[in-house]
C-alpha cells in the first residue's frame, strides 16, 4: 500500500458552546485543592482564559486520491492575548499529539514526525473577537502549571 502525504492540517477553534460543563469539572478539581485549576479558574472569571472546541482536519493524498480525516477534540483552555498568534501557538501545541495520533493511522503511518508538523489556526469568530475586545489583563503566569 503506498504511503499517505499530508497536504495540511487545519484546526479550527470556536469558544466552546457551553463552557459550563467544563467550568464545573475545573471549579471541582480547584476545590480539591489542585493549585493549576484554581488558577485556571481564576484566569477564566477575569477573562484571561478561554474553553475552546479545536476540530482538526486533515487533508491526505493516500495513493493519489484525497483523503479528508477531522477529529473533535475535548474542550481545552487558553490563555488569551493580544496577539493572535500566541493565541494559535498554544493550539498548535495542544493539538500536537492529537496530529501525531491522525497521522499513525494513516496508510505507511503517515509521515515521521507528525508531532512537530504545521497546523494551520482558523480562529473562530467568537474567540477573535474577544482577543480584540483586549479587556484580559495580561496577567497570567502558569509557572509549572
Amino acid at each position: 500500500m503506498a504511503r499517505a502525504t499530508v497536504e495540511r492540517v487545519t484546526a479550527y477553534v470556536p469558544l466552546e458552546p457551553d463552557p459550563e460543563i467544563e467550568l464545573g469539572a475545573a471549579r471541582r478539581r480547584a476545590a480539591d485543592g489542585d493549585p493549576c485549576w484554581l488558577q485556571w479558574v481564576q484566569d477564566y472569571i477575569s477573562g484571561d482564559a478561554v474553553i475552546v472546541r479545536i476540530t482538526l482536519v486533515m487533508d491526505a493524498l493516500v495513493g493519489g486520491i484525497n483523503r479528508q480525516r477531522w477529529v473533535r477534540m475535548a474542550p481545552a483552555w487558553i490563555e488569551l492575548t493580544l496577539d493572535p498568534p500566541l493565541v494559535e501557538a498554544q493550539v498548535q501545541e495542544i493539538a500536537s499529539a492529537t496530529v501525531a495520533r491522525m497521522g499513525a493511522d494513516l496508510p505507511g503511518g503517515g509521515p515521521l514526525d507528525m508531532d512537530s508538523m504545521y497546523v494551520h489556526v482558523e480562529l473562530g469568530q467568537g474567540l477573535v473577537e474577544r482577543i480584540r475586545d483586549g479587556s484580559m489583563t495580561g496577567t497570567i503566569s502558569r509557572g509549572a502549571c
